[in-house]
C-alpha cells in the first residue's frame, strides 16, 4: 500500500496544479477523474475548499483513508523511519476524511505515549511530537472545515446519507436480532425501500433504497447480535497483531464509516 500513498500525493499535486491533464470517468455509480487510470481523485469534492481528493486504487477517498490508517499502525508497530511515516501521514491529510484524519492523529499520539514510557525518546519520535504541534492549528483548520461541511455545506447530503444508513440498520437488528439477514442486498435494499423514516433529504435515486456504508452496522444485521458481537470481540482480541487493543479500535472506527468488513480485505 505504500505505493499508493506516492501516487496519493502526486495526484493531490497534478490536481492543484495541472487540472486539465485530468479526464472525467463515470461508468454506473463510479464517478472520477483519472489520468491513465493511475492518479485518481474523486468527484463531487466535499469539502469547501474545493480541493481534490486522492483515492488510489480505490473507489473513493475514505476507504484509501482507511488502508492507509492501517499502513500506518504497521508502520509505527515495525519503527519506520520518519519519512515514509510523513508520507503516509500526508497522503491521508490529503483525502481530507475525517475519520481518517483523527485516527492517524490519535495513532501518532498513542504510540508517542506508550514509547515515552517504556523507554527515551527517539529522535523520529521527537521529531513526530514537534511536527505534531507545528501542525495542529492547520489539523483543526481542516477539521473545522470538515465538520462544517459535513453538517452545513456541500458534504451535508454524505452526513444524511451516513445517519439514515444507521437508523435504517437500527430498525432491521430490532427485527432480526439474533440471526439478521444474512448477506444478501437485495434483501435489506426492500429494508431501506420499505422504511418508514424521512427520505426526502436523500438523492432520488436513494428514497427507493440504498446500501448501507456502515461496516459496523452491516456486521450485526447480516449475522446477527451474537455472532456480530463475536466478530468485533475478536479484532480486540487476535493475536496475530501486535498493539491490539489500538488495532481493534482503530479498525473498529475505520469500519463505521466505511462499508469494509465484508470484504477480502479483513
Amino acid at each position: 500500500i505504500l505505493p499508493m500513498a506516492y501516487i496519493g500525493l502526486a495526484t493531490g499535486f497534478l490536481a492543484a496544479v495541472a487540472p486539465g491533464l485530468f479526464s472525467f470517468v463515470h461508468i454506473g455509480a463510479q464517478r472520477m477523474f483519472t489520468i491513465g487510470g493511475i492518479f485518481n481523485y474523486g468527484v463531487p469534492l466535499v469539502l469547501e475548499s474545493g480541493l481534490p481528493r486522492p483515492m488510489a486504487f480505490f473507489w473513493e477517498p475514505g476507504v484509501f483513508s482507511a488502508h492507509l490508517n492501517i499502513l500506518l499502525f504497521c508502520m509505527f508497530v515495525q519503527n519506520k523511519k520518519l519519512i515514509p511515516i510523513a508520507v503516509v501521514f500526508a497522503a491521508i491529510l490529503w483525502t481530507q476524511s475525517t475519520t481518517g484524519i483523527a485516527l492517524a492523529v490519535a495513532q501518532g499520539g498513542y504510540f508517542i505515549f506508550i514509547s515515552m514510557f517504556k523507554r527515551r525518546l527517539k529522535t523520529r519520535e521527537v521529531l513526530l511530537l514537534v511536527t505534531g504541534f507545528v501542525a495542529a492549528p492547520l489539523l483543526i483548520l481542516i477539521a473545522m472545515d470538515n465538520v462544517y461541511s459535513k453538517f452545513s455545506g456541500a458534504g451535508a447530503g454524505s452526513f444524511t446519507a451516513r445517519s439514515f444508513d444507521f437508523s435504517v440498520a437500527v430498525q432491521v437488528i430490532e427485527e432480526n436480532p439474533l440471526i439478521g439477514i444474512g448477506f444478501s442486498q437485495t434483501a435489506y435494499m426492500r429494508y431501506s425501500g420499505d422504511t418508514s423514516l424521512d427520505v426526502s433529504a436523500l438523492s432520488v435515486t436513494d428514497q427507493d433504497g440504498r446500501l448501507n456504508t456502515n461496516g459496523v452496522m452491516a456486521i450485526l444485521y447480516s449475522i446477527g447480535l451474537p455472532l456480530g458481537l463475536t466478530y468485533f470481540v475478536g479484532l480486540f482480541r487476535q493475536s496475530l497483531v501486535p498493539q491490539r487493543l489500538m488495532f481493534g479500535a482503530v479498525t473498529t472506527a475505520l469500519l463505521a464509516s466505511n462499508p469494509l468488513s465484508l470484504t477480502p480485505y479483513f
